[in-house]
């Protein structure tokens, strides 16, 4: 009975819809675009925080970490902290470390740049992870000290186009015979959301990398207490095996390294180190999409009150009939549900597309590359979720009226009861509008000029014609890098070059992260006051070339080279903290407390510029001469050109190709790039809030438009009386838009304070700009009513231009 039922309100649904197709394709739209918005973003949180590794009941790994007395908590752990815990483990199954770097992949052409992950024997076995092809990395390897690499599956596609003959091919690491056994599974992308290695070879110790990743799985029955108390165990073993190499360190550093104690974290979602960062603009996107869907569901729950109203009629003709108020509930929600299975795959087609222009453009290349729409269980049920519970709700609404509605009042010619009653309720709903409107418009505002005010933040260094490179030198493991020889024979190749105006190498580019952070131990200060600073390696000529002007002292020259005494040059910065109302040339310093062999003197005094990160204050900074530095690879070119330097990147790429073919150049751009593309997510963050903002304000736009148009429908007679008994046209005009503006003022009223308090969210994400701006939300204000305005103006002036005697005789 309930099954022939339910059939027929489906087939009396189709009939409805297929009278209203307009309707129906406006309402399935605008419930597709708010869904579909927060799926996307939805989809790229799942994949951020809620996904797990695709390996055997990741439920039992654990990450093990560190955590220091001042709070501070660690990921990358001591390597002896791994050796000890591998060594008779009574809580673990399993226990493995792994590293990665970029690396120079020769495979019998040109030398390109690979991310390779070193890891200890039991990666694979913890981690029940099986071969594609071959097979994979054991401890058996790890004992041998035989060069050995398992491809991804990505790779082995991408760069051996799926060669069936890979195993036993000999490729070079970083000059280093390797050679290939295996290719690990198409779904295994490795320990980290975001990021999947090329190659993976053993970490045959990992002693010279002195911190690496750690990861445990526990044991069948064995308690978080348990397991953690055998983690800190052997963290305290480890630590007192490092302390006669902590004997120099300051005492403070050496007490903060010695009062570690560890914590094991639910190791399932990986490290997070690749999605982590976009977490904070994800969640502000995910409560600006929701905002839209609220907006999208007041105009579907104004769109199902309005096709109530028009259906008053058969309404009560159904239940003059003899239907039961229950079988007309069915009967909406049926219809509801009708709507919901177009919506959820709309939205689905559009969430995809949106959550592919969200990636490109929100996160680097290399993370776009790893993340895909996977259309999952998490997307599906909140798709479905979203869009049930949305027309559920709204559509219950004209149900249950309908269903206590007195029938001789649904019977009635231009009955006014049911009408007064959507009205008011409509109202209401776009008084809400208008309160998410604002917080979208406000939120909006606040990221644009926190935009604005970074596009024009003096860096204090000119970006104009500058070209700028990654070079991977060759550089094998545990040796050190290249001579200083060759760092000095290629900039002297390309400073001869035709257009080249000067030419520095330095360790990191312009405008990276700017967390690259020491200890300092500063002559004349008291060693325990924790000193710290940015810092950076670069080369002759490297000021001068990149426009940071020599505040007094000198630059770095190549008689500052390996084997001469150690200099350094700082920042004002630094000099203004360390230093006050003091000439800071020819003092010293060092990096591992006052006793410490590596004492640098200070040569030189450079300006403040914020070549490292934007949006944080001048901090002070350190410069290392590049030619003192062994061990420093991959070094950076900047080139300053007479004219636009990217017509100058063939001539740079064939001479260093003349000194050395197998020197890798990548990350090829300008510093006009680098700062634009240091911008890039304050930009798009921007871009997208404003999109959002606009959605909203377009829906707001169209709901105040459809809601006033219905109310001078339902006020025709009213309105013709006013003008037959002398009220002007402008009255009659300025009657709609002051309701309207009252509606505005009421939404104002409670919005405004609610976006100060919101807009709290945003603070970590705003530069110069306060999240309670008055300027910023007055003109959010100003918007909102223009665009108020302009959506009552047009029902109000068909309500002015009525004639009277026509509308009356019609009545």
């Amino acid at each position: 009975m309930f099954l022939r039922g339910f059939v027929q309100d489906l087939r009396y649904s189709w009939r409805q819809f297929t009278r209203a197709p307009t309707v129906i394709g406006i309402a399935t739209l605008t419930l597709a675009i708010g869904v579909g918005a927060n799926a996307a973003i939805f989809s790229l949180l799942d994949t951020a925080l809620l996904q797990t590794l695709p390996v055997h009941d990741a439920r039992q790994l654990r990450t093990v970490q560190v955590v220091t007395r001042s709070g501070a908590t660690m990921s990358n752990v001591p390597s002896q902290l791994f050796a000890e815990l591998r060594k008779a483990p009574q809580s673990f199954s399993g226990v493995f470390a792994f590293w990665r770097m970029k690396m120079n992949l020769d495979a019998g052409g040109d030398t390109s740049r690979v991310l390779v992950q070193f890891v200890s024997g039991g990666y694979y076995s913890t981690l029940g992870v099986r071969s594609f092809w071959g097979r994979l990395i054991d401890e058996r390897d790890e004992r041998n000290h035989e060069r050995v690499a398992v491809l991804s599956h990505s790779c082995w596609t991408k760069r051996f186009s799926s060669d069936s003959n890979i195993l036993g091919k000999t490729i070079r690491l970083n000059g280093t015979p390797t050679q290939i056994i295996g290719v690990t599974p198409p779904a295994f992308f490795g320990t980290d959301q975001g990021i999947s290695p090329d190659l993976t070879i053993p970490l045959e110790d990992a002693v010279p990398f002195a911190n690496v990743w750690t990861t445990v799985r526990l044991q069948e029955n064995v308690s978080e207490k348990r397991a953690q108390l055998e983690a800190d165990l052997a963290l305290q073993r480890a630590l007192n095996a490092m302390r006669p190499a902590l004997a120099d360190y300051r005492e403070s550093d050496r007490e903060e390294i010695l009062s570690q104690h560890a914590v094991l974290t639910p190791g399932d979602k990986g490290l997070g180190l690749a999605l982590d960062p976009y977490t904070p603009a994800l969640r502000t996107l995910m409560l600006l999409s929701g905002a839209v869907l609220l907006i999208a569901c007041v105009n579907i729950a104004n769109v199902l009150m309005a096709r109530f109203d028009a259906r008053s009629h058969e309404t009560g003709v159904r239940l003059a009939l003899g239907a039961s108020r229950r079988r007309l509930v069915q009967q909406f929600l049926t219809e509801s549900a009708f709507l919901a299975i177009f919506g959820v795959v709309a939205s689905l087609g559009l969430a995809f597309w949106i959550q592919r222009a969200l990636v490109v453009l929100l996160m680097d290349r290399d993370v776009q590359q790893e993340v895909r729409f996977r259309l999952d269980v998490h997307i599906l049920l909140f798709s479905a979720a979203a869009t049930i519970i949305t027309l559920v709700l709204f559509g219950l609404v004209p149900a249950l009226r309908g269903a206590s509605s007195d029938v001789s009042s649904l019977l009635k010619p231009n009955a006014r009861g049911t009408s007064t009653l959507h009205l008011g309720l409509a109202k209401g709903l776009i008084v809400t509008q208008i309160v998410a409107s604002l917080l979208l418009l406000s939120g909006a505002g606040l990221l644009v000029r926190s935009f604005r005010n970074l596009a024009v933040l003096d860096v204090g260094m000119p970006v104009e014609n500058i070209l700028v490179m990654r070079i991977g030198l060759d550089q094998r493991e545990g040796l050190p890098a290249q001579p200083a020889s060759i760092y000095q024979e290629l900039a002297e190749r390309i400073q001869h070059l035709p257009g080249v105006s000067s030419v520095a190498l330095g360790w990191d580019f312009a405008f990276a992260s700017g967390e690259e952070n020491k200890s300092v131990w500063v002559e004349g200060q008291p060693p325990e006051q924790g000193q710290s600073a940015e810092f950076n390696v670069v080369g002759p000529g490297f000021f001068s070339t990149v426009g940071i002007p020599l505040v007094y002292g000198r630059e770095f020259t190549r008689r500052d080279a390996w084997g001469s005494p150690k200099v350094v040059i700082i920042n004002q910065a630094f000099a203004n903290r360390y230093f006050p109302s003091q000439n800071p040339i020819g003092r010293h310093l060092g990096d591992e407390g006052e006793k410490s062999i590596l004492k640098y003197e200070v040569i030189g005094v450079v300006a403040d510029s914020r070549n490292m990160s934007l949006k944080r204050s001048t901090q002070p900074v350190l410069y290392q001469a590049l030619l003192q530095d062994e061990w420093a690879s991959n070094v950076v070119l900047h080139v300053r050109t007479a004219k636009n330097p990217l017509l100058m990147q063939n001539r740079v790429r064939s001479e260093i190709r003349a000194l050395n073919p197998n020197f890798p150049v990548y990350d090829l751009t300008t510093l006009r790039e680098r700062r634009s593309s240091a911008l890039r997510p304050d930009r798009m963050l921007a871009l997208l809030a404003s999109f959002f903002a606009c959605l909203a304000l377009l829906l707001s736009a169209i709901g105040i438009y459809g809601v006033i148009s219905y109310a001078v429908g339902r006020r025709t007679r009213e309105i013709g009386v006013r003008l037959a008994l002398g009220a002007t046209r402008a009255a009659v005009l300025w009657m709609i838009v002051r309701e309207t503006l009252m509606l505005v003022a009421v939404g104002a009223a409670f919005g405004l304070p609610l976006s100060f308090i919101c807009n709290q969210v945003l603070k970590a994400t705003l530069f110069g700009v306060a999240p309670q701006d008055v300027l910023t939300a007055s003109a959010s204000l100003a918007v909102l009513v223009l665009a108020g305005t302009a959506a009552a103006f047009l029902p109000a002036r068909r309500a002015a231009l009525l004639q009277p005697a026509s509308t009356l005789r019609a009545e």
